[in-house]
């Protein structure tokens, strides 16, 4: 990595880290019983947690800042939606409520963190009055 906190791979973000510590989680909890029987909820779970992080990959890896915004926007969407199947799983008592709490508590943080980088890419010191137009910007962790 380099000696300053530029972010030059998708990989280096710490959010982007934390999402798919989450996702790894929950794709664990979707193998093991009771939850596996519930096909149809595993995959929609699946779907929506892997979603966020290839949404901050793309991102990351698009040209204008207006699309690196748009494609943060949909990962928050994804992780809304990750968060809605975990309050389910939760009350269905399909998952131990411990192994919930951890992958609420990294959907939590990285909510934190992708609600920081929208911020900071909207506000930041690189934005014109044309967001469209402007150049890809410089991504740091915080």
């Amino acid at each position: 990595m380099p000696e300053s906190d530029d972010i030059e791979r998708f990989r280096d973000l710490v959010v982007w880290q934390v999402v798919v510590d989450a996702a790894d989680k929950i794709l664990e909890l979707t193998e093991s019983e009771p939850l596996s029987k519930k096909f149809w909820l595993c995959a929609q779970i699946g779907d929506a947690s892997s979603s966020s992080s290839a949404n901050l990959a793309k991102g990351h890896g698009g040209i204008s800042r207006r699309m690196y915004i748009k494609h943060l926007y949909i990962a928050r969407g994804s992780l809304s939606e990750t968060l809605t199947f975990m309050e389910l799983i939760r009350r269905r008592k399909c998952a131990p409520a411990e192994r919930l709490q951890e992958v609420r508590q990294l959907l939590h943080r990285t909510s934190k963190l992708l609600n920081g980088l929208i911020k900071s890419l909207r506000e930041g010191p690189n934005r014109s009055s044309a967001v469209s137009s402007s150049p890809k910007p410089v991504t740091r962790n915080p």
